[in-house]
């Protein structure tokens, strides 16, 4: 009795993967041609490139083949404006980061190194060095306004 279940639970699961993962690379697909006001990218002489994603939103890296989505903040724990406070905190963004011939991989990328707790300022993935650099907006004492979107800077460079 127990073993068919299990198959047909395994069986299901390797599908709905195969199907999120369809789902996610047309997503990604459609994201690079319709891209938000405050999405933007930018590379420099040294192949550095400075990215700014919506949360929820997906970014084709332009000059790679690596996708990110930016799900969220999953802490948020730094010390608002005007506040004076025992520490600075952290933020902790959850991105999946893939490449065409990848599934996507879930990362998480805090605003300081913290070894004692595994956060992360940057991660290797796919051969690329991906660094989050800023969480907006910044808290404040006062209540987030309506309608403000949060956002993430990252940094990413090839691996050499």
């Amino acid at each position: 009795m127990i073993r068919p279940i299990l198959l047909t639970t395994i069986l299901s699961l390797g599908i709905l993967s195969c199907e999120a993962q369809k789902k996610t690379t047309t997503s990604t697909s459609n994201s690079s041609s319709t891209s938000t006001s405050t999405s933007s990218q930018s590379t420099n002489t040294s192949g550095l490139k400075k990215v700014n994603i919506d949360m929820g939103d997906y970014q084709q890296i332009a000059g790679t083949d690596l996708s990110i989505k930016y799900n969220g903040i999953i802490e948020d724990s730094r010390c608002p404006e005007g506040m004076t406070c025992v520490w600075a905190g952290v933020a902790v963004a959850e991105l999946e980061v893939m490449t065409p011939s990848s599934r996507p991989r879930t990362i998480q990328l805090a605003t300081t190194e913290m070894e004692s707790r595994g956060l992360k300022k940057s991660e290797t993935v796919y051969g690329y060095d991906i660094s989050l650099k800023t969480v907006s907006p910044y808290p404040s004492k006062n209540e987030k306004p309506a309608g403000t979107k949060n956002s993430i800077g990252l940094e990413i460079q090839k691996q050499k």
